[in-house]
């Protein structure tokens, strides 16, 4: 039997120790930003994650759209095992996990129905761990109603994921949820009520929060604690003047474009601050306690898709003919985002040339086989009042609209 030298032990603690400040005072740093240094951060953020070859790319790493097996992405992203039945149709997994309380204090943001829960992953080599993951669930719908957020979710993250822009995964999954206090825990103080131990609540048709990994930026001076300011569009299209380079800059303008335009196209009504979010992706640990960290790579990312893709309200099914409107209008001096309404936050931005055009070739490059899997795993034919062919049909002539649109 060998052992290990207790000076390397002392070490590597030593080391792991180091390693877990920094990490701490990188999550302290950018969620307390100071406002002149976030700013920054907004005007050098990036939207998509394909153009720069130093940014690892877990799936896709030509950006060959149309390649991509959705239901294969989602086994590899989720960590779950999801297949097709007989006639090609994606079928979503049965999956279990044990309910986690959150701490008093530390509640959950939103008005969406969601608890932790901590499953047991298995990698592709073979590798078990646990992870602690938000589950989102519709309260109405364990009574056989509510449209609200599931849906939305599936096809809002999915979609964004397909045009290449940076989002979070939502993983769409039959749940058993074990030591669940109740089969609604957003009710119990928002999933602060302790489990209830050898309890099983079923739970139908809810996602699982995979992360995009990176730190949150959250501006300091932002008194709403309930809602955090992520970006707003005025943020992210009237570019803070920063020391970059200009070609840098005009690439990224592209990019924006093509993300306010997404969220006209998923008619958002309400794309504020608050349902955005700024990452610092890829950062620079601090030399010493004193120094601050350096974010080497920001980015921008929509993190709610609740009031889209033709939603009313929560007893409602989403209706097609409310999604299948003019993102994009004609005006006197260029083309013009239109908004769902008044507080859609990205409505009535003049639109540039090449983010337009930048949106469609990405729009067009998604298959029908993609959104005919994107669609069945949100049970669009459940949750809208029109089929997955009605709505495919009605997102391509949304993107020829988008295409045909005259611009100076």
């Amino acid at each position: 039997m060998s052992f290990l030298n207790p000076r390397l032990l002392i070490a590597i603690a030593v080391s792991c120790a180091v390693l877990t400040d920094a990490h701490a005072q990188e999550k302290e740093y950018y969620g307390s930003i100071d406002p002149k240094a976030r700013k920054v951060l907004i005007a050098q953020s990036k939207v998509q994650k394909v153009l720069k070859a130093e940014v690892k790319e877990e799936d896709d790493k030509n950006n060959l759209t149309d390649k991509i097996d959705y239901v294969k992405f989602l086994s590899e992203k989720c960590g779950f095992e999801y297949s097709r039945d007989a006639n090609g149709i994606p079928v979503r997994p049965q999956v279990s996990c044990v309910y986690k309380a959150r701490e008093k204090g530390d509640e959950f943001n939103g008005m969406s129905a969601k608890f932790d829960c901590t499953f047991t992953l298995q990698n592709k080599d073979g590798q078990v761990s646990e992870k602690t993951l938000k589950v989102k669930y519709d309260p109405k719908k364990q009574d056989g109603g509510g449209y609200k957020e599931v849906p939305q979710a599936v096809l809002g993250t999915g979609m964004a994921r397909l045009l290449g822009f940076y989002t979070n995964t939502y993983c769409p999954v039959d749940l058993t949820c074990k030591d669940c206090p109740s089969d609604n825990p957003w009710a119990n103080a928002k999933s602060t009520a302790p489990a209830l131990k050898g309890n099983v609540v079923e739970f139908k048709n809810v996602v699982v929060a995979v992360k995009q990994k990176g730190y949150t930026v959250v501006d300091n001076k932002n008194v709403n604690s309930e809602k955090p300011q992520g970006f707003s569009f005025d943020e992210l299209t009237h570019t803070y003047i920063a020391k970059i380079d200009k070609a840098v800059m005009a690439a990224q303008q592209a990019e924006r474009d093509a993300l306010t335009l997404w969220m006209n196209f998923v008619v958002s009504g309400d794309a504020d601050h608050h349902n955005n979010k700024l990452l610092c992706v890829k950062s620079t640990k601090p030399a010493t306690p004193q120094e601050k960290p350096s974010c080497e790579l920001s980015a921008a990312l929509i993190n709610d898709y609740g009031n889209s893709f033709g939603y009313t309200n929560g007893d409602t099914k989403l209706k097609l003919k409310k999604f299948a409107v003019d993102a994009l209008r004609s005006s006197s001096d260029g083309a013009e985002t239109t908004g769902a309404s008044g507080n859609a936050g990205a409505s009535g931005h003049l639109m540039s040339k090449a983010g337009r055009n930048l949106f469609v070739q990405n729009a067009e490059a998604i298959t029908d086989q993609q959104l005919s899997d994107i669609l069945n795993l949100a049970q669009i034919e459940q949750t809208s009042d029109s089929n997955v062919q009605s709505w495919i049909a009605a997102i391509r002539k949304k993107i020829q609209k988008i295409k045909s649109v005259k611009m100076n």
